[in-house]
């Protein structure tokens, strides 16, 4: 279920479909082979919203978030980033993904969420990951977002009877 319904928003479809596609800008190779940095130049807030403004919001529900495999909201967050609501769509991302960050990067969208999108008909998808990953790291240099899971968990206390793993530690 959309957050922001696709049909009740005012938008001109087939004027979206004729925005060109940006193709994404990479690093020079000489440079990539020297660190381990991202091949890709990430996205900055215009050309974030212009990619974000492709989409069409088909109604709901939509090809692309029916395909996520953790059902991520990406009409409703393609809407906020359009609109310059970065953070908003962070937070639509972090509903369903304990690490969007990390989705937005590795999860194989091109046969997920960008494969079913139906501007990919055309070959010419909107970038899901790339949005997803722009959202989630403006968020935290930002907003200062902060996982609750990267705290430090709590020391446990020795076990008394620690198997295998008394034999294989060093003796002093």
């Amino acid at each position: 279920m959309q957050s922001i319904p696709g049909e009740d928003l005012a938008i001109d479809r087939k004027a979206r479909m004729r925005i060109p596609v940006q193709e994404p800008n990479a690093r020079p190779v000489e440079d990539r082979l020297r660190d381990f940095d991202a091949t890709f130049v990430p996205l900055t807030e215009e050309e974030a919203r212009e990619a974000a403004s492709r989409c069409i919001h088909c109604p709901d529900p939509a090809p692309c978030a029916t395909a996520c495999p953790v059902n991520n909201d990406i009409p409703s967050a393609m809407w906020l980033i359009e609109q310059g609501d970065f953070i908003g769509a962070a937070e639509i991302y972090r509903r369903t993904s304990s690490m969007p960050e990390i989705c937005g990067l590795v999860c194989p969208h091109e046969a997920l969420c960008e494969g079913s999108c139906v501007r990919s008909k055309r070959e010419e998808p909107v970038q899901t990951g790339a949005l997803e990953a722009f959202a989630t790291s403006y968020q935290r240099q930002h907003a200062g977002w902060r996982s609750k899971s990267a705290r430090r968990p709590a020391r446990r206390s020795p076990s008394s009877a620690p198997g295998l793993a008394a034999w294989a530690a060093p003796r002093c």
